[in-house]
C-alpha cells in the first residue's frame, strides 16, 4: 500500500519551502459525436423494483448490539507466536488479541502485569479472544501486521485485534505524552467490550467491515528479523553504541528505522511527522468516552466540517486508506489521521448526533503544515541512523551558573555542551566553557533529549544553523553558525 505518491512528496517538499510549482495543463476533450435521431418505440415495461439496501451504519451504530458472547475459556493462555494463535483462532473462529510490549519499557507497569498473569478485571473478557504476546519487535509479522500504517513506533505498549484471516479490527495504545490515553482498566475493558460485541454480532458478516482496513505489506521474509533490510540496519547501526539492541531484542522505534532501509530514498520532511493526534484537526475528545467530541477548535478543519461538541465519531465512510471502517478507540482514529496524505486529503466520517447519523467531511487543501506537532519526545527521531547530531552531548546548566549569568533559574535554554577538540563545532566556537542559550529561533528550556530532537528537526546533516552562546568565564555573548553532522561523523573521542 503506497500512501503517499512520489508526485505528492515532491509537491509537499516544495510547498514546505515556499516554492511555487507549475500548473498542470489539462487537455480539452474532443466534443462527443453527434447522436442519431431518437427512434420512437413502444414504452418498455417498468423494471422490477430492486431490493432496498440495508443501511449497515444505522444497524451498527443506532441499534443495540445483538451479540451473544461465548463463555470465557477455563484456561487462560498466551501464545508465543502469531502462527499458533492463528491456528486456534481459525479453528474456533475467535478474534486474535495481540499484546506488543517492551519488557523494559516505561509503560510496562502493574496493569500490564495483570494482563500477562490472567488476573484482574480484563482477564475474563480477554479469555474470549485468542491471545498472543510479542516482546521483541523484530518478531512482528509484516504480512499480517502492517506495522508502518497501524502502530505508533515510539510506543512501548500496543494492542491489536485481528480476525483469524489477519484483517484489522481495532487497535489500542497510548497517545502523545501531553495527551496520554492511559491504558486504565476502565478504558481498556470498554474497548474490549465494544470489539467483542462487534465480532460476535450475527449481522457482522453482512456488514463486511473487517476487510476494509489496510492489510499487511506482504514483505517476503515473514518477520522483520528475517527480512534483508533489518540485517542491513543492524550492520549499519552496529558501530553506534546508543543504537545497539539489547540481547538481540529490537525496539519498535528501531523497527521503523529498519523499515526506512527498504525505501529507495529517505525523506526527512515526510517520514518524521507521524501519528499526529486528533488535535491537529481541531478535535478534543472527552475523557469519559474516547470518541465523543468535547471541544472543536475555531477555524480548524473539524469546525469547517461542521463537527460539534457532543458528536460521537462512529466510523470512517471514506479516506485514502480506510473505507466503511467502524472505530472502537481513539487509537483507531489516530491511525486514520496518520494515513492521510501529507498535503491535501479528505476524510468522511460517520457521526452520531442527537440520535441520528450525519456525515462530516474534513478537507485539508494545500496545507503542508497541517500535521505539525511536538516531535521532540520521539526516539525514532533522536535515535535514527538518519538523524542529525550537533557533535556534542547536551547537559543542563546548574542553577548557580544560571544565576551568575543573569538567566532565569527555570525558563529559557541553557545547554552546556560536552564537547572535545575533534568536533567541527568545537572549532566553530562551542566549548565546555560556553552555555548555549539559543538554537536558530528556539530558546525554550529543553531537556537533553528534546534538544537533540529539536536539533535534528532544525539542522539536517550538512546544513548550518545560527546559535547564541554565553561564555561562563567572561560573560561575553557570541553568535555564530554550527553544523549538523551525520551521526556516523561524530568524533569517537570522549571529551
Amino acid at each position: 500500500m503506497r500512501l503517499v505518491s512520489s508526485r505528492l512528496r515532491y509537491v509537499s517538499v516544495m510547498a514546505l519551502f515556499g516554492y511555487l510549482t507549475g500548473c498542470d495543463l489539462l487537455e480539452q476533450e474532443p466534443p462527443p459525436p453527434e447522436l442519431p435521431p431518437l427512434q420512437r418505440s413502444e414504452p418498455a415495461a417498468d423494471p422490477p423494483p430492486s431490493p432496498v439496501a440495508r443501511d449497515f451504519w444505522e444497524e451498527q451504530l443506532l441499534t443495540p448490539p445483538t451479540a451473544a458472547l461465548p463463555p470465557p475459556r477455563s484456561e487462560f493462555l498466551w501464545h508465543e507466536t502469531l502462527d499458533s494463535a492463528t491456528e486456534e483462532a481459525e479453528r474456533e473462529q475467535r478474534p486474535i488479541f495481540i499484546l506488543l510490549r517492551c519488557p523494559i519499557g516505561e509503560r510496562s507497569g502493574s496493569f500490564d502485569d495483570e494482563l500477562l498473569s490472567g488476573v484482574g478485571p480484563a482477564s475474563e473478557m480477554l479469555s474470549r479472544f485468542v491471545t498472543v504476546v510479542i516482546g521483541d519487535a523484530s518478531q512482528i509479522d509484516l504480512g499480517r501486521m502492517n506495522f508502518p500504517a497501524l502502530q505508533d513506533p515510539d510506543q512501548t505498549w500496543w494492542c491489536w485485534v485481528l480476525s483469524p484471516r489477519g484483517e484489522l479490527i481495532s487497535g489500542f495504545g497510548p497517545g502523545l505524552p501531553e495527551e496520554i490515553e492511559t491504558a486504565t482498566s476502565v478504558k481498556f475493558e470498554g474497548w474490549l467490550q465494544r470489539v467483542l460485541e462487534h465480532w460476535y454480532d450475527p449481522r457482522r458478516t453482512d456488514w463486511r467491515r473487517d476487510a476494509s482496513a489496510p492489510v499487511g505489506v506482504r514483505i517476503v521474509g515473514e518477520t522483520i528479523a528475517t527480512s534483508p533490510f533489518y540485517s542491513q540496519w543492524r550492520d549499519k547501526a552496529a558501530p553506534l553504541e546508543h543504537l545497539r539492541t539489547q540481547a538481540n531484542c529490537a525496539c519498535c522505534h528501531q523497527v521503523r528505522d529498519a523499515l526506512w532501509m527498504a525505501q529507495t530514498r529517505f525523506d526527512r520532511l515526510l517520514e518524521w511527522w507521524i501519528w499526529p493526534a486528533e488535535s491537529v484537526l481541531g478535535i478534543t475528545f472527552s475523557e469519559s468516552d474516547p470518541l465523543t467530541i468535547a471541544a472543536v477548535a475555531a477555524k480548524s478543519p473539524a469546525e469547517s466540517a461542521g463537527l460539534r461538541p457532543g458528536d460521537r465519531i462512529g466510523g470512517v465512510r471514506h479516506s485514502l486508506a480506510f473505507s466503511n471502517w467502524p472505530l472502537f478507540s481513539r487509537t483507531d482514529f489516530r491511525a486514520v489521521i496518520h494515513n492521510l496524505p501529507w498535503e491535501d486529503g479528505q476524510l468522511t466520517l460517520v457521526v452520531l448526533r442527537d440520535g441520528a447519523l450525519v456525515d462530516a467531511r474534513i478537507s485539508i487543501v494545500n496545507n503542508p503544515q497541517w500535521r505539525r506537532y511536538d516531535l521532540t519526545w520521539r526516539k525514532s527521531l533522536s535515535e535514527s541512523i538518519f538523524a542529525s547530531h550537533p557533535g556534542f552531548l547536551p547537559t543542563q546548566t546548574d542553577a548557580a551558573i544560571r544565576k551568575r549569568l543573569g538567566l532565569s533559574e527555570t525558563e529559557g535554554m541553557a545547554i552546556v555542551p560536552v564537547i572535545g577538540p575533534g568536533s567541527p563545532n568545537f572549532r566553530r566556537g562551542l566549548t565546555p566553557e560556553t552555555v548555549l542559550v539559543k538554537l536558530a529561533y528556539v530558546d525554550d528550556n529543553l531537556s537533553n533529549d528534546k534538544f537533540l530532537a529539536m536539533f535534528n528537526i532544525l539542522v539536517p546533516p550538512g546544513s548550518q544553523s545560527p546559535v547564541e552562546v554565553i561564555n561562563t568565564r567572561t560573560g561575553e555573548r557570541k553568535r555564530f553558525l554550527i553544523q549538523g553532522l551525520s551521526i556516523f561523523d561524530i568524533p569517537k573521542e570522549r571529551p
